[in-house]
């Protein structure tokens, strides 16, 4: 509705109704834009002033063009010296939602879904409308192996309604900055108040609990709710029927197992084990730690879940076992429930919600698959490495077993790098983590960070031993070894 006053040079505008405000155009117009003031009401009490930042004076129309959240009920043009006032030609243009929150990571399922939960919980708490971005994972390149980490369509994982109303992965939503960001640190309640990250509204691409970043968030809330967001999502056939399996086979189980998280076929078969002494030993669990672990636990009569990414690793857990005369009576592999008709994402998503209702997860120190299955699960209480071994005692268990156990070249080579980490924490002498690296490298010769960590041990001990080793490697492997650094 508009009214109109001469004497006060002024419009009012009125809505019955909230909108956020995207554009504002007044057409057939030929004054000077500085004469005119745009204030904005919710309650026609309190005003703001739209800035002239946003005015652009064009062709005889005034065009204003907001890129953060402006929410109106009553839109006032005020003149400045009694400009005369006629109803100008107007277009007021609004956005259909008060903003898009929206899921777009490209990376493994695990993160993939956190990042998707979590802007479901947002738009939950704000009243914008959830969307998401659903790459393929052939788009994402890297160094990822599709044989470790890959993820289905959006059309097979989801229902064709919930795709519909809320997938924007086809739109050509425009993609301004990376896509690592996330919304935080800040309030749940200034989220609507912030400028648009994006012209639609924000990215959410943490997958992490939200409050870790978002402080005026109820830890017990958030978790009750991602429980509640993700027990109700709307799945296609071929995944809720999936979903019906691991109830059937928890069912078998008396509903009580614990489970076994082994992450290592990335890590350790692929080009990402060059980093594990670096920053990815938090993600391993080596075989040696696992086998005892498993050993303790099959003392206590406990149904056991080992679930991992690599079937191998699997395979020569259970052969340790049984050539060392173990009753593997209560000793379940993942790999052994899983229907042999499942295609590898779908086993993806089997593990995943198999493993979300284990009553405990023993795992590496650090995984989101594991995390986030415990979080949204029946999970009782997550274990990591150093809350089953100290490292004492996983440095003793891991130089005690690395021959005993019987593994492959890769996972020995993981196993000693892993032990470095282990000694450099528990301050072992020098020479003695020299030796562990030197056999690493002896079981993954092509794998020159153990060179590097060599060399930087020999500075802190011999200079010229130190010179010699890089005068060796650089005579083999040079290019190698400074592409590497």
């Amino acid at each position: 509705k508009y009214f109109a006053s001469e004497q006060t040079s002024q419009l009012l505008i009125y809505s019955k109704k909230k909108y956020c405000l995207r554009y504002l155009v007044l057409e057939g117009v030929d004054f000077d834009i500085e004469k005119l003031i745009v204030l904005i009401s919710i309650n026609s009490i309190e005003w703001k002033k739209i800035e002239y930042k946003y005015y652009i004076d064009k062709d005889l129309k005034i065009i204003i063009e907001i890129n953060i959240p402006i929410y109106f009920k009553y839109i006032k043009l005020n003149y400045k010296d009694n400009f005369y006032i006629t109803r100008p030609n107007m277009k007021i243009l609004v956005t259909k939602f008060l903003g898009l929150i929206v899921s777009n990571r490209p990376d493994g399922f695990a993160s993939r879904i956190w990042a998707f939960l979590n802007a479901m919980y947002i738009a939950k708490k704000t009243g914008f409308k959830f969307g998401f971005v659903w790459p393929r994972f052939d788009d994402v390149g890297g160094m990822i192996s599709k044989k470790y980490i890959t993820i289905d369509s959006e059309e097979n994982i989801f229902d064709k309604n919930f795709i519909q109303n809320h997938s924007y992965t086809y739109s050509r939503l425009p993609q301004t900055h990376s896509y690592d960001n996330c919304l935080g640190p800040l309030s749940l309640k200034n989220i609507q108040k912030l400028p648009f990250y994006e012209d639609y509204g924000h990215l959410v691409t943490c997958c992490i609990p939200l409050y870790e970043l978002i402080f005026d968030i109820d830890i017990q809330e958030y978790q009750y709710k991602l429980r509640q967001i993700w027990n109700k999502l709307q799945f296609s056939y071929k995944y809720l029927n999936i979903k019906n399996i691991v109830e059937g086979i928890y069912h078998k189980l008396n509903n009580h197992f614990v489970a076994i998280h082994i992450r290592g076929g990335d890590i350790v078969n692929g080009e990402h084990r060059l980093f594990i002494m670096s920053s990815l030993w938090t993600y391993l669990y080596p075989l040696e730690l696992a086998t005892q672990l498993i050993k303790t636990l099959l003392g206590q009569k406990i149904k056991i879940i080992v679930f991992s990414d690599d079937d191998e690793a699997v395979e020569m857990i259970k052969k340790n076992l049984i050539y060392n005369q173990y009753n593997l009576e209560n000793l379940y592999f993942s790999k052994d429930l899983t229907p042999k008709y499942l295609s590898i994402e779908e086993n993806i998503f089997f593990n995943f919600q198999l493993l979300s209702k284990s009553r405990y997860i023993y795992g590496s120190q650090w995984s989101t698959f594991k995390i986030l299955a415990g979080f949204l699960g029946e999970c009782r209480k997550q274990e990591a490495i150093l809350d089953t071994f100290t490292y004492d005692e996983q440095y003793q268990i891991l130089s005690d077993n690395l021959r005993s156990v019987k593994t492959n070249r890769s996972y020995k080579a993981a196993s000693c790098m892993y032990l470095y980490v282990i000694g450099r924490n528990i301050d072992k002498d020098k020479e003695c983590l020299i030796k562990i690296l030197r056999k690493g490298f002896r079981y993954d010769p092509k794998n020159l960070s153990f060179k590097i960590k060599i060399i930087d041990l020999l500075f802190e001990l011999d200079v010229v031993k130190a010179e010699c080793e890089i005068k060796n490697i650089f005579f083999e492997k040079k290019y190698g070894f400074i592409e590497l650094l």
